[in-house]
């Protein structure tokens, strides 16, 4: 039942300040606090709604491939599924909320390198209005998704919670294994302007 819901869940906004600079190697590095060193030449991007222009902020592209927002809606809407399951039946069910919080914990573990490659497309591939656009996306998608479970009777009385801790604790749920939503994010490299 889980599974189908992550199918058709949603990520809660991702609307987070990252500081990108550049390493001594070349490579990106991303972070949500500013460089330490003054001198550091490095650009915001993913600012929240409202929030002022910092100097060197580089706006996102705007050029994507399907398959990567396909990816990208993926690994925030099943990332989100997990925390809302988390916080729902640990809610419900308070004599078990340290299994579900373990269960969402390791989740996050197994599936880290793919949620950081996701957030790191999400800012690189996507302009402001974009990523706004998915977000309301992946919002309505859990919205509807926990609508749909919670037909099913009070999370307390229901077999839900359990089921949803089953799956995820399976790694049926993990991203990070199914190459048709890994594979996009990976391999993804921004285009050229």
């Amino acid at each position: 039942m889980l599974v189908l819901l992550a199918t058709t869940a949603a990520c809660s906004a991702f609307a987070q300040t990252i500081y990108k600079t550049i390493g001594p190697d070349g490579k990106p590095v991303y972070s949500d606090k500013p460089p330490t060193n003054p001198a550091s030449k490095y650009s915001v991007i993913g600012a929240q709604p409202g929030q002022a222009a910092q100097p060197g902020q580089t706006p996102a592209s705007g050029k994507f491939d399907p398959d990567v927002e396909k990816a990208v809606i993926e690994v925030m809407a099943t990332d989100d599924l997990v925390q809302q399951t988390e916080s729902l039946c640990a809610r419900a069910r308070p004599d078990s909320s340290e299994k579900f919080s373990k269960a969402a914990t390791n989740w996050k573990k197994r599936n880290a390198r793919l949620l950081t490659h996701q957030r790191r497309v999400l800012l690189e591939a996507f302009s402001a209005g974009e990523r706004q656009a998915i977000e309301a996306k992946v919002r309505a998608r859990t919205s509807e998704a926990l609508a749909a479970s919670s037909k099913h009777g009070p999370y307390s009385k229901s077999p839900w919670c359990e089921e949803s801790l089953a799956q995820i604790n399976s790694g049926s749920m993990d991203v990070a294994s199914k190459p048709h939503i890994s594979s996009p994010l990976v391999n993804y490299r921004p285009k050229a302007p």
